[in-house]
């Protein structure tokens, strides 16, 4: 492989329409595929990553506090002439954070190196944005001869001492929702401050400022991280130093693109004098830069590297409940998945609005005797919404958790439903009488099948569609907060006034809430597509909370085709797998 130029030549701006429209052969001929979202484990940690194009190896590592699913753009570009593997860093999006030294860079760079001999690369490019950048060059000083290049995208200088202070807002859950807004001001800081908590006038940015929808993005990809986000992210920040530089000796390139928050002190780098194996690449504007980047790897001769093998996963279950995701006809669901002996598989459908992660502690359980599968469903958690009409979304929706249960090999499964989750678990059985042996309700939300319901719903139901002062977030939080304090939350009087043994958590709240964010603002939506099923003819058992209103107990005010046969389930939630596979052997 040609190595780069040893003049170090500066590569100058091109435009995308140069660069990733390249006119050759060779580009044509590349196929280009969808993404694919996997994982793998490496060194006993599992890891998640998005696939997508066809050619050589590329691993690619996302700034903090994202995920790889900001990778995106940047794999459309490569992409055309390398297969991209865009991890989610330790820690963040849906990896696993290391067991120890998630703030050590040295760490990173051994889990970077488990990772790429984990999906078996050989030699391959190696691009880091902003922490990224960090690891792939920690990774390149620990590791000279295991990447064919390291691309450094906003690798810099930092001045610990003045960017640390104040940097990393708590993030942990309050009553209140604060913690939204905060993570909303942290993000929308970086594009308006440098560092952005320092909002004096020696500190303004002079750049375009994002819309709203790419700031909720943002948003959610930090809350997921959780609250130990900063960790790497400090990590990373203390090993942008110009005393780091000369410690890399394999070949690098560093991104240097107009109006980029860090551009001043990744050319103070520059001005200071770059070892020889590093090449700046110039960029007028963000979008142009990943086209210049593959540019030079085009020119260089990168990308006439081997390719990677093309790559095919059976799905499966394992023992321990873990993620998965499922290919169906109606597109990709990302789901937990256990193969537990010797009882009935169970499957669980959640209500929208919700996601798999609201079964996470009653599944865990059940996955000791009973094969258990949670899924989220399209356009919920990480599955992705297909187009379509709402009209077609129920059966759409059947037909791909039919798919994902015959994938892997469950039959004569129970259904556990919450709300339109019982719903959809009766078409199931209409549509797969095969696989389903009975519908069960989890009677943790009402079943809206009157249209009295779903119009006093719709009317109370807010927009959560993104608002440049993050007003949304806290809308969204405020229904997931009514949701434990109100049976029906919509109706929030003296009559429907919620009594429960548990206290009021705000960490489950903020989990429910950005299950709310995530499907969007089609939440009422979904509710019409579901309203007129009719749950009566298929549900045999119904499991209740032992919870009360100031009209009695829930389980009175349940439909009466909902009490034919009811379960009732202690007050203490963490029990409640424990009385479920009780009441499903019965």
């Amino acid at each position: 492989m040609k190595q780069p130029d040893s003049t170090r030549t500066p590569v100058k701006s091109r435009s995308i329409a140069q660069v990733s429209g390249l006119s050759n052969t060779r580009a044509s001929s590349v196929h280009i595929v969808s993404e694919k979202c996997d994982f793998v484990v490496a060194a006993g940690r599992r890891v998640h990553y998005r696939r997508y194009g066809a050619g050589p190896p590329m691993i690619m590592m996302h700034a903090s506090p994202l995920s790889s699913k900001s990778m995106r753009g940047a794999m459309q570009v490569f992409g055309q002439h390398f297969t991209c593997f865009a991890l989610d860093n330790p820690g963040f999006g849906l990896s696993e954070p290391l067991p120890i030294g998630q703030g050590d860079m040295a760490a990173h760079a051994d889990a970077l190196k488990d990772t790429i001999d984990a999906l078996e690369l050989e030699h391959p490019v190696v691009y880091g944005a902003s922490t990224g950048a960090a690891i792939a060059h920690a990774f390149g000083c620990k590791y000279p001869t295991a990447s064919a290049l390291c691309m450094l995208d906003t690798f810099s200088h930092y001045d610990t001492d003045d960017t640390l202070e104040g940097y990393f807002p708590d993030v942990i859950p309050r009553r209140d929702g604060g913690h939204l807004l905060a993570s909303w001001e942290k993000i929308s800081g970086l594009y308006l401050f440098s560092p952005w908590q320092k909002a004096e006038p020696s500190r303004r940015q002079v750049r375009d400022f994002p819309e709203p929808a790419m700031l909720h993005d943002m948003v959610l990809q930090l809350l997921c991280a959780g609250t130990d986000y900063k960790q790497l992210y400090a990590g990373a920040i203390a090993w942008e130093d110009a005393a780091n530089v000369d410690r890399l000796s394999a070949p690098a390139t560093l991104n240097v693109w107009e109006s980029a928050s860090g551009l001043a002190r990744v050319q103070m780098l520059i001005d200071r004098g770059l070892p020889e194996n590093y090449v700046p690449i110039y960029s007028d504007a963000a979008g142009g830069r990943y086209a210049n980047q593959l540019n030079y790897l085009v020119e260089q001769s990168f990308c006439n590297a081997p390719p990677v093998p093309a790559h095919t996963t059976a799905v499966s279950a394992g023992e321990d409940y873990e993620p998965l995701y499922i290919e169906t006809s109606q597109g990709t669901l990302f789901a937990k998945a256990a193969n537990g002996m010797g009882c009935r598989p169970i499957v669980f459908l959640h209500d929208w609005g919700g996601s798999a992660q609201v079964f996470q502690s009653i599944a865990t359980a059940l996955a000791t005797r009973h094969p258990v599968l949670a899924m989220d469903l399209p356009g919920h958690g990480d599955s992705p919404m297909q187009a379509g009409s709402v009209d077609e979304l129920v059966p759409r929706t059947v037909t791909a958790v039919g798919e994902a249960i015959s994938q892997l090999g469950f039959e004569g499964v129970d259904v556990i439903g919450i709300g339109a989750g019982l719903l959809l678990g009766n078409r199931l059985k209409e549509s797969f009488p095969a696989l389903v042996n009975r519908v069960v309700c989890l009677a943790t939300a009402p079943v809206i099948t009157e249209l009295s319901e779903f119009e006093a719903l719709s009317e109370a139901a807010l927009s959560f569609d993104p608002d440049i002062s993050g007003a949304h977030l806290i809308r969204a939080f405020s229904v997931a907060r009514q949701q434990d304090l109100f049976w029906t939350w919509w109706r929030r009087t003296k009559a429907t006034t919620l009594a429960r043994a548990e206290p009021l958590d705000p960490v489950r709240i903020h989990g429910r809430a950005i299950d709310l964010l995530k499907s969007g603002n089609a939440y009422s939506e979904f509710h019409r597509a579901t309203y007129s099923i009719n749950g009566e003819a298929e549900t045999s058992l119904c499991l209740v909370p032992n919870w009360q209103s100031g009209n009695g107990p829930v389980s009175d005010q349940l439909p009466e085709w909902l009490r034919k046969e009811i379960c009732p389930l202690p007050d203490d939630s963490a029990k409640w797998g424990q009385s479920i596979s009780a009441a499903l052997a019965n």
